[in-house]
Order: structure tokens, then C-alpha cells, then sequence
């Protein structure tokens, strides 16, 4: 299957920024696209294991309508929210949290390597991964709005995933980002606006 240019994801812990980085991104330059996906619940009771597995099952559909999106805006950049390598570290969290046995981190790790189409298994990715405090605040804000998801307030989930997120820095095609994002530093926005452009074969227009 033909690569395809224009088409980023951004990943992270929950709490760690993205919302508000992609709307900062999407708002300095009007050829980035976030595509508005339908959202799917996965209920607070629903067992770890069968959890996963919904989840990558929502995250493979919504990659690839993102995918459709970027071949159909050609002239657009294209920016998804979370991407295999999310599912990656999650199925990694949840092993070492207890939550599912190793015959079950098998089986979701051999459904990722099916499921995922091949322009999008070593996808181009903006990681954040500004560190346990800094995702600890964020968090706690979300919560005092009252948008607590699943698990977030279990302290060893948060960190154990802030710690295998690591693993992607260096990575091909991954811009992997180890701190909290001043969105009022014009530069530090430059600089992933232009790490962006440098992988999308785009020309930019500069004002």
C-alpha cells in the first residue's frame, strides 16, 4: 500500500497535552486538517482484556478513515489523535499492571500486527511525554471539570505509561517531545510546525 505524506498522529499519556497542542497547531496554520471522527464509548465496567481489544479495534477504523481523509485532501496535513503506537503501549501497561496475562498480551499484539493497514503501522508521530507531574496536573484539572476516564486516578497506571511511552523516542518518523509545551513560545510551535512540513512534502506558505 502507497505511503501517503500527509498523514500525522499525535500520542501520549492521557493528560499529556495533545488537545490543546493540535488545536494551537490547527489554529497557526489553515492546511492542518483534525478530522472529526465519530466517538466511540467503551463502558467503565467493560473487563481490561476485552477493553483492549475494542479499543484497538476503534483506533484501526478511525486511523483508516484518517487515511481516506488525507489521500481525498492531498493539499492538507492531516493529524489524527493516537495511532498504533498508542495500542502498543497500552497492551504494555496493562501486562505490567496485572490486568491481562501474558497469553493475552500475545493475542492483542498479534491482532495489532493484522489489523493495522501497512501505510499506517510505522506511522509519521508527533509523542508527548512531558513526565508523570506534568501529566499528574493536567490530569487533575480534567478531573476538576469532571471528565475523569477510565483509571486515570491509578497513580501506577499513569506512571507505567508515561515510562513505556520512552520507548518511542527515536524512532523513524516520530518527533518525540520529553517536556510540558509552552504554547505562548512562538518557537517551540515553529519548531514542530516545521518538523511537520519536513515530512509532508508540502510546500509552506510563509507569512
Amino acid at each position: 500500500m502507497e505511503d501517503v505524506h500527509n498523514l500525522f498522529f499525535i500520542s501520549g499519556p492521557h493528560g499529556s497535552g495533545k488537545t490543546t497542542l493540535l488545536d494551537a497547531l490547527q489554529g497557526r496554520d489553515d492546511k492542518i486538517l483534525l478530522p472529526e471522527l465519530y466517538s466511540r464509548t467503551i463502558k467503565f465496567e467493560t473487563q481490561p482484556f476485552d477493553r483492549l481489544i475494542l479499543k484497538l479495534c476503534g483506533r484501526v477504523i478511525e486511523n483508516f478513515e484518517c487515511l481516506e481523509i488525507a489521500r481525498n485532501n492531498p493539499e492538507r496535513i492531516i493529524i489524527g489523535n493516537r495511532c498504533v503506537y498508542d495500542q502498543e503501549v497500552y497492551a504494555r501497561v496493562y501486562h505490567k499492571r496485572g490486568w491481562i496475562d501474558e497469553e493475552e498480551l500475545n493475542l492483542t499484539w498479534g491482532l495489532r500486527q493484522d489489523a493495522f493497514l501497512e501505510a499506517i503501522t510505522t506511522p509519521r508521530a508527533i509523542v508527548l511525554n512531558p513526565g508523570y507531574e506534568s501529566v499528574k496536573r493536567h490530569l487533575e484539572k480534567r478531573w476538576s471539570e469532571g471528565k475523569k476516564k477510565w483509571h486515570e486516578d491509578d497513580e501506577q497506571y499513569t506512571l507505567l505509561a508515561c515510562k513505556e511511552y520512552e520507548a518511542l523516542h527515536g524512532r523513524d518518523n516520530v518527533l518525540y517531545l520529553d517536556h510540558e509545551i509552552d504554547l505562548r513560545d512562538t518557537f517551540e510551535v515553529e519548531r514542530i510546525t516545521g518538523w511537520i512540513y519536513e515530512h509532508c512534502g508540502l510546500e509552506r506558505q510563509l507569512v
